[in-house]
């Protein structure tokens, strides 16, 4: 909620100044009331509940930052996807199949698409981690060092062959993780996310970074929640409608 301005004092050393501070349109500040621990940027709204109106006539309360009046979930990308997404592979597929197929504003991702895109990837060494897939690890290092640090008698040495090995421990585990790995680009899981991948990058490469991000926000679950509340007027009303100084959005409080 701050502008700082960045000032060279010489080669070595900058200052950066705050110089300006973000309000919403009912006169809020926007930064929260903790900020440096006092109240010098906050306009002394960490001393006081300071009440504000919007437009519509609802009641907002300052010194908090700005609260969601619906908070959604974050849903991560899979981590494949996410190894696509750092290794450029949308992007660097994309320029050049487009023009090689001679594709225009109007392409899809259809099966062909997909099945290229698979081909291209086979070149790629995609790094990622599946869930537990670190913890495994982890307990492989764990595992060997404690056996490298404790004495082996000279009976352990003649009956080596009878004690489980870190690899026949977890070969189990190894072998799940393997056939993970080979079914990744197909994984009903990853699929979304790879064509609405792909969409993005083509629809940056033939059209432009404006229809890109239409593109991703079908994907987008803040959008989609956006398109439902705005859709249903119930909802919509019943968290826009104004409200007395309580605020707390019950019966009584609504005006």
């Amino acid at each position: 909620g701050l502008v700082q301005s960045m000032f060279s004092l010489n080669d070595t050393t900058t200052l950066k100044v705050t110089t300006a501070k973000y309000y919403t349109p009912s006169g809020r500040l926007i930064q929260k009331q903790d900020y440096l621990d006092n109240g010098f940027l906050t306009d002394g709204l960490d001393k006081q509940d300071s009440l504000f109106v919007t437009v519509g006539g609802r009641i907002v309360k300052g010194g908090g930052g700005i609260t969601p009046d619906i908070v959604t979930e974050i849903k991560p990308l899979p981590s494949y996807v996410q190894g696509l997404w750092k290794e450029s592979a949308f992007l660097t597929f994309a320029a050049s199949y487009v023009h090689r197929e001679g594709l225009g504003e109007d392409f899809e991702i259809n099966s062909k698409v997909m099945s290229d895109f698979e081909q291209f990837l086979s070149d790629y060494n995609i790094k990622y981690s599946l869930p537990g897939e670190k913890e495994l690890e982890r307990m492989k290092e764990r595992i060997s060092s404690l056996n490298s640090v404790n004495e082996v008698s000279f009976l352990d040495k003649i009956l080596f062959w009878k004690k489980p090995t870190v690899n026949n421990l977890t070969k189990r585990l190894n072998s799940f993780y393997a056939s993970e790995r080979q079914h990744q680009f197909n994984n009903p899981r990853n699929h979304k996310w790879i064509v609405n991948g792909l969409k993005r990058e083509f629809s940056r490469i033939l059209i432009n970074d404006r229809a890109r991000i239409k593109a991703s926000l079908e994907v987008d679950s803040d959008y989609h929640k956006a398109i439902e509340v705005v859709g249903d007027l119930n909802q919509y009303y019943d968290i826009l409608s104004p409200q007395n100084e309580l605020g707390d959005g019950s019966e009584e409080s609504k005006e």
